[in-house]
């Protein structure tokens, strides 16, 4: 049984906190029999809920109070937190991003109390754009996505294809000519299944080279660098073919991506939070030399990107250039959208009803802040 009830009470206008900024509250604790606290602390921390498996992390812990409580004591201990410039506090379809304070006291023999309480973290004049992506996984999540996605020779792809293209074929031969008449049927669609696998492979990781026979050296200036909502850059693509153009397609695209379950029982699930194409330009510099150019415009609503083991929010360009009779030439353009001051407020779409307002109790793990100072 437990000896003492705590709650946190939060400064006035504090439950809606700039991320960068400050939180200040206070523990209240009453004391129901003697006790002895080994450690009262309040953590900081956020995560993710929804369909896709759940996320956390404890950004910082303050220790308030080691001792002894006597009965009918109420006693308040007050705290300071420095909030970090991400991730803001995101509401969508598929996972939402929440962020909390969790008081909990240690007594020994005894059920030990605790008491959580939500608070939404949101862009703000003291929010730090440039350190938005160090305090989870963004950083490598944008590199990654780049990196998988250069419009090149995928050469993974390529070596993955290798070994469907070699057990097909001997799959259909010794279905073909040998063992029982079972066996055979089943061991010839294996071997089409895997010969068509490793064929889909091979063309997907050499497609764009086919193409660049077609087009030359396709050249890009796109934004790699951090861009902000409600900010519009220039998109330009430079080429050497000029006939045999069907399209020049580009797309602007915010994704949720989620995985739930693992092993064998794993699934993905994709939902485009925001979808719009972007209208492309052609001009002719010269003879052989053809320039797209269009504007890529992030709405003042745009939420910054996510990325977390099994569950990202993921800005990026759909680049598409058809070739008449020929394979066509794409690539994946991701690009780091990072909050903008008190632009950028960090909210979805209000769904009251999707899979990603399934809230449970979801514990904060792991500490990556030093302590502050209760205030």
């Amino acid at each position: 049984m437990s000896k003492c009830d705590i709650s946190i009470e939060l400064e006035p206008g504090s439950v809606r906190c700039h991320a960068g900024g400050v939180v200040r509250g206070v523990v209240v604790v009453d004391v129901d029999a003697d006790c002895k606290c080994n450690a009262l602390t309040v953590a900081l921390g956020w995560f993710t809920h929804g369909r896709g498996n759940r996320r956390a992390d404890t950004v910082q812990t303050i220790n308030l109070f080691t001792g002894e409580w006597r009965a009918g004591q109420r006693v308040s201990y007050p705290f300071e937190m420095r909030l970090p410039n991400g991730p803001l506090s995101y509401e969508g379809y598929y996972f939402n991003v929440d962020w909390g304070l969790r008081a909990r006291a240690d007594i020994p023999w005894a059920l030990d109390p605790k008491c959580d309480q939500d608070i939404l973290l949101v862009a703000g004049p003291e929010t730090d754009e440039q350190g938005y992506l160090d305090n989870f996984d963004g950083l490598a999540g944008v590199a990654e996505k780049r990196d998988g996605n250069e419009g090149e020779t995928s050469y993974g792809l390529l070596m993955a294809s290798v070994p469907f293209l070699l057990m097909g074929p001997l799959f259909l031969v010794f279905g073909l000519f040998g063992g029982d008449e079972g066996v055979e049927i089943t061991t010839v669609i294996l071997g089409l299944l895997f010969c068509v696998g490793g064929v889909f492979m091979f063309f997907g990781a050499l497609r764009n080279r086919v193409a660049s026979m077609k087009l030359g050296e396709v050249r890009i200036d796109w934004p790699e660098h951090p861009v902000r909502p409600g900010e519009a850059v220039p998109l330009r693509l430079y080429m050497s073919a000029t006939d045999n153009l069907n399209d020049i397609v580009a797309t602007l695209i915010c994704q949720e991506t989620v995985v739930s379950g693992s092993g064998t029982n794993e699934i993905a699930s994709y939902h485009n939070v925001f979808s719009v194409p972007i209208k492309l330009e052609r001009h002719l510099d010269g003879p052989e030399q053809l320039r797209a150019e269009g504007v890529i415009e992030l709405p003042k609503s745009a939420p910054p990107c996510f990325y977390a083991r099994d569950n990202e929010l993921s800005w990026y360009v759909v680049l598409h250039i058809d070739v008449a009779k020929w394979p066509d030439w794409t690539r994946l353009l991701y690009l780091d959208v990072r909050p903008g001051g008190a632009i950028a407020q960090l909210e979805g779409p209000n769904i009251k009803h999707g899979a990603a307002n399934q809230v449970g109790d979801v514990a904060f793990v792991g500490s990556n802040f030093e302590d502050t100072d209760a205030w």
